[in-house]
């Protein structure tokens, strides 16, 4: 890591931000499509539901969440298909796949840099 070159980004230049929507809780039926949370443990994972067929639900896959309260630990990487909350933006590297190592490691500089907002 020492021969790379560092430098300051925002995080619209590197990734595609995108953000979840709001679904009442009598559209959510027992399934099995994890609904991400601006929750800070279990990965976000508020349960799992049946929300394919929800028109105004959005689903991303490998992709890493930022919930709303970012500094409180809400960061993680996702390899799966999930459904996504209101409170909470999604992020993708364009034009790339994130694999376990790299998802894993924007998640751990995001909290690092993100402690600075507590």
């Amino acid at each position: 890591m020492q021969k790379v070159e560092w430098d300051e980004f925002r995080l619209g230049d590197l990734f595609e931000v995108g953000t979840g929507s709001l679904l009442s809780n009598n559209e959510l039926t027992s399934g099995k499509i994890a609904r991400i949370s601006a929750k800070s443990e279990n990965n976000g994972i508020l349960g799992y539901f049946d929300t394919e067929d929800i028109t105004s639900a959005r689903h991303f896959e490998n992709f890493i969440t930022v919930n709303f309260f970012g500094t409180d630990g809400g960061i993680f990487y996702h390899p799966y298909m999930a459904s996504i909350e209101m409170k909470v933006h999604t992020l993708k590297i364009p034009n790339k796949e994130f694999t376990l190592k790299t998802g894993s490691f924007i998640v751990s500089a995001l909290k690092k840099s993100l402690t600075q907002f507590e």
